[in-house]
């Protein structure tokens, strides 16, 4: 019941959050006769109706997460109960403010939101999309946080729950879809790459890499901290100015689903109403959709080539003019080409067509099931290539926060499995796979027809699976040595007890 009850909640905050805009005009169009009139007021009244519902979305959202912060404290708890109720929801509610108010993310706006959700934030933070714990989670000056970073996350296996508090030191760089668990704290100046779990135990100026964590070395950029860590007022205030027109998609998509109602209705006017207008409306409703959702994906199109024309290899600070367009640009695309027809259109050749639009190269009999190629220049799909769904082209990396743009290629007949990660400067070679999951190095090369997998990637023999940074062997293949398990080589999950442990040395023999 506690979970329906949840799920109830989570459907109704944004009926809620319309009221106060709803009622605002309600109270202007109520005594209006005519359907135009009514239609030329809430086209006027869309860019105040889009603030106050977002901000009123917001409020509701960590006023929700405030209510049950109390329920959720450190600790080892079961599934079914209240602690893991709180979590749940409280997860939930931060997942759908980065579908529903995504233009607040990645931006100065983004550390006052973390606060009032009760996340402990210094001064001169970057925050992405992070997901947490919002309590249990403090972030000290000058910290970054990139794209789908979880802190403070839950740890959850076998009916139980752990929950824990993270500390994110000073100048410390969380990395795209990072994980820093329970009970992991970052000292200053730390590293956590790209698909990487924070180690245990961090030695401050130490960098990591890997589901298994393992210490990597790192070049120190020599940056200015004007433009990096350390900006003046006016840089903060022109960085304010730029973002302010994030909130232009939200009102350019209200636009058009009143140009939806509004035409759909003068067919309905046109032809008689009644039967026969319901009729005629129902006919034209495919049509008229279309069109507007092909409008949708051709303004971030227009908005991509105005402010940023062609991206090129380089590097540039994170308080620049150019960083700053490119992520109101990709707002453009996030808030109105992926929910209309980019997310339906994955690996179809209609999203291949918008994908050139933007300024990507992909050649013939691509399949595509992503639209994660955040600069669409610097990707390039040669013919036959499969990428998969949940995959990230990543043209761009943020650490010291310096941009550092470089080219992805893949080359003709190759495979890039689920959920995998490439990173800047790097070529996947003609007919080579890499397996789900997988993570491929900054200018790294990965060698022509081989089967690939693993975080970060190794050369996997014909049967093997990767998991993480680990090799496991397949099933027997012909003219190949069965493998054999030995106590030596056989290790159980961390959390098996001693039974299980027998139980698994006796299934071996």
């Amino acid at each position: 019941m506690a979970y329906s009850g949840g799920v109830a909640l989570i459907s109704v905050l944004p009926l809620l959050a319309i009221i106060p805009g709803a009622v605002l005009a309600l109270i202007e169009i109520i005594f209006l006769e005519r359907y135009q009139d009514v239609f030329s007021f809430l086209a006027l009244w869309v860019p105040v109706f889009t603030v106050l519902t977002a901000a009123t979305w917001l409020l509701l959202v960590a006023g929700c997460i405030r209510l049950v912060a109390d329920m959720i404290t450190p600790g080892y708890f079961p599934h079914t109960g209240k602690v893991a109720w709180a979590t749940w929801l409280t997860e939930m509610l931060l997942q759908r403010t980065l579908i529903s108010t995504y233009p607040i993310y990645a931006s100065c706006v983004t550390p006052w939101f973390m606060r009032l959700l009760g996340v402990r934030v210094g001064r001169n933070v970057e925050i992405s999309t992070m997901e947490s714990i919002p309590h249990l989670t403090s972030l000290k000056d000058g910290s970054f946080l990139a794209d789908h970073s979880l802190v403070a996350s839950h740890r959850s296996g076998f009916g139980w729950l752990n929950v824990g508090t993270s500390v994110i030191g000073e100048r410390t760089f969380v990395g795209n879809s990072a994980i820093v668990g329970p009970d992991r704290d970052l000292p200053n100046d730390v590293l956590v790459a790209v698909l990487s779990s924070a180690p245990h135990k961090a030695p401050a100026g130490s960098s990591w890499l890997g589901r298994n964590a393992e210490p990597i070395a790192r070049a120190q950029a020599n940056a200015d901290d004007d433009v990096t860590f350390q900006p003046p007022r006016r840089l903060k205030a022109a960085r304010a100015f730029v973002e302010l027109f994030r909130v232009v998609p939200a009102m350019v998509s209200a636009w058009i689903d009143l140009l939806i109602v509004f035409t759909l209705t003068s067919i309905y006017m046109a032809y008689g109403q009644g039967l026969s207008g319901v009729l005629y409306t129902f006919l034209w409703s495919g049509p008229v959709l279309i069109v507007a959702s092909t409008l949708a994906c051709l303004v971030p199109v227009l908005v991509k080539w105005s402010l940023m024309g062609r991206f090129r290899a380089g590097e540039r600070p994170l308080f620049s003019s150019f960083v700053w367009r490119n992520e109101l640009a990709d707002v453009f695309a996030e808030s109105l080409a992926v929910p209309s027809l980019v997310r339906l259109s994955i690996g179809s050749p209609m999203f291949n067509m918008w994908t050139r639009l933007m300024g990507a190269k992909i050649g013939r009999s691509v399949w595509c099931e992503t639209w994660w190629l955040p600069e669409f220049d610097l990707v390039e799909l040669e013919d036959r290539v499969s990428v998969n769904r949940g995959t990230v082209l990543q043209t761009h990396l943020f650490h010291d926060r310096i941009m550092r743009l470089e080219p992805v290629t893949l080359e003709q007949g190759s495979t890039l499995g689920p959920n995998s990660f490439v990173l800047p400067g790097a070529t996947i070679e003609q007919r080579s796979t890499v397996g789900p999951g997988s993570l491929v190095m900054r200018q790294e090369t990965v060698p022509a027809d081989g089967n690939w997998g693993g975080n970060p990637i190794q050369h996997l023999e014909p049967g093997d699976q990767a998991i993480s940074s680990q090799t496991v062997p397949g099933p027997p293949v012909a003219g190949k040595p069965v493998p054999f398990y030995s106590a030596s080589n056989f290790r159980m999950a961390p959390w098996s007890t001693t039974a299980d442990q027998e139980n698994s040395q006796e299934a071996m023999k």
